[in-house]
C-alpha cells in the first residue's frame, strides 16, 4: 500500500504523519456518484469535463507530492 509522510517539528517535538492512500473516488462510486481516481496533473483538466458531464455529484481524488509541512 501506498503511503504519503509528512512533518515538522515544533519547539522540540517532532510530529510526523504517515497517510495512505484513501480511494474516495472508489466510496463515490459504491454510492452513485462519479468518481475518478488521478495521479497526473495532465489528467485533470479532462477528468473535471468528465465529471461535469455525468450528471451527478462527482468526487475527483488527486493523488499530491506529500512534502513536510513548513515549520512557521
Amino acid at each position: 500500500m501506498q503511503s504519503t509522510e509528512s512533518g515538522a517539528t515544533i519547539g522540540a517535538r517532532a510530529i510526523w504523519i504517515v497517510l495512505l492512500v484513501a480511494r474516495y473516488d472508489l466510496e463515490a462510486e459504491a454510492m452513485g456518484a462519479h468518481g475518478e481516481f488521478l495521479t497526473e496533473a495532465a489528467d485533470l483538466r479532462p477528468a473535471l469535463e468528465r465529471a461535469m458531464a455525468s450528471g451527478k455529484s462527482a468526487c475527483v481524488n488527486v493523488m499530491i507530492e506529500g512534502l513536510p509541512a513548513p515549520v512557521v
